[in-house]
């Protein structure tokens, strides 16, 4: 004998209602993050100046160890986080001010290669691409809770790279330590 069948269907207008619902956050979701990556980097970049000479030498030597065949642009600007990588085509590493005379050689070589690991890797590649994984798909949370694993999981693969490439896990953390501290106290 067959199994009746459900008499209750949902009524056909609630597909397109739905899709236009989705369709309208995942855009949302994906504008407010470029306008985000974009934003940011117009305001830094436009308040930024270039490193000094000695600072060149030291990216140009983390870049060469971190396997980049380019030396990406570093700028040095007024802000309130760490180091890092901006931007996709031709990202640019960005420097907190007063940051690298805060830390030794050995701590600057540290910190320089992980952002030209971030850049070898084309990290903020992926980045984007984990940003519209999430904007498809953010009615599922799984997509969210995958979309924050990867950003650790990116951070972590940086991490591990610097330490195979230098091999001095003390200055490496005492470079991070000394990164957050300065950062903290930009934000007083």
């Amino acid at each position: 004998a067959a199994l009746p069948v459900s008499a209750w269907a949902p009524p056909a207008w609630i597909w397109p209602w739905l899709g236009g619902v989705w369709a309208v956050v995942g855009a949302a979701l994906l504008l407010r993050w470029a306008r985000r990556a974009v934003g940011v980097g117009r305001v830094l970049l436009a308040r930024a100046r270039p490193v000094d000479e000695a600072v060149a030498r030291e990216v140009a030597a983390a870049a060469a160890r971190a396997g980049l065949h380019a030396v990406p642009r570093c700028v040095e600007v007024d802000w309130d986080h760490g180091p890092g990588a901006l931007g996709i085509a031709a990202p640019v590493l960005i420097l907190p001010r007063g940051l690298m005379a805060g830390l030794s050689p050995a701590e600057r070589a540290a910190i320089l290669i992980h952002e030209c690991v971030h850049v070898r890797r084309h990290d903020n590649f992926w980045s984007a691409v984990r940003a519209l994984f999430v904007g498809v798909l953010w009615f599922n949370p799984i997509a969210w809770l995958l979309g924050r694993a990867l950003a650790i999981e990116t951070e972590k693969a940086c991490d591990e790279r610097v330490l195979e490439i230098t091999g001095d896990a003390d200055n490496y953390a005492s470079g991070i330590v000394a990164s957050v501290r300065h950062t903290l106290g930009a934000m007083r």
